[in-house]
């Protein structure tokens, strides 16, 4: 099985918010909290679609299931990304405010997007060349994408922020690892969205996902043995 280096981010990624979707429901299992069934949420889609970015690249040549795979995937990708606005929201004075009234304009921005890469993707090739996986993304579908990362980012931040007033360590660390996730993994992407066209074929996408997942996937594993 040849592996095109330029996935292995998104899979690192797809692993490490797969454990966020499991770790969530079984927290949201015990404690019922807003913010529990949300990161279930996120992270279960969130590992779908990252894994659709990854996974078939490493079983398949087929141009069409590629194509699908990765509109699917972006797909995913950009409606966790856009749901992030929800913390921002319920974490901020924001919450003042009906969550519709941002979300409606939200929703119609990541359709738009959608629609147009979908329509440049059903013309332009998709596949592995030299060891790549190789895709392009629309200007128009990069900057839709890119909002997308921003409000990941700021999510991060404010998740970062509010870990800080946690009294329990278990608390703490959780929400830490979660805002560390949150903000490598945009800020690679918003690197390999602004100057790869999404190719992810960069050392600094690989490490800024490395980052984010090993420091989420590493205290996951040490707090579960507790």
């Amino acid at each position: 099985m040849n592996i095109p280096t330029n996935t292995i981010p998104y899979l690192l990624g797809s692993v490490a918010t797969l454990v966020v979707g499991i770790k969530s429901l079984q927290i949201y299992r015990k404690i019922k909290t807003p913010l529990s069934k949300h990161f279930a949420i996120s992270g279960f889609l969130a590992a779908i679609g990252l894994g659709l970015y990854s996974v078939p690249f490493y079983f398949t040549n087929n141009t069409e299931i590629l194509k699908a795979c990765i509109i699917i995937g972006r797909l995913f990708v950009d409606i966790v990304g856009y749901m992030q606005f929800y913390l921002i929201w319920y974490l901020t004075s924001l919450k003042k405010y009906k969550l519709r009234y941002f979300v409606i304009p939200l929703f119609i921005v990541a359709v738009i997007g959608f629609i147009n890469q979908a329509i440049y993707f059903y013309n332009n090739p998709v596949g592995v060349v030299d060891g790549l996986a190789f895709y392009r993304f629309t200007n128009l579908a990069g900057y839709i994408h890119l909002l997308a990362l921003l409000i990941v980012f700021v999510a991060g931040i404010i998740i970062f922020i509010n870990a800080l007033k946690q009294t329990e360590l278990r608390a703490i660390i959780r929400l830490l690892s979660i805002a560390i996730l949150y903000i490598f993994a945009s800020l690679a992407d918003i690197y390999n969205t602004i100057f790869l066209q999404g190719s992810s074929n960069s050392w600094v996408v690989l490490v800024g996902f490395i980052i984010a997942a090993g420091v989420f996937l590493i205290t996951s594993l040490i707090f579960s043995r507790r």
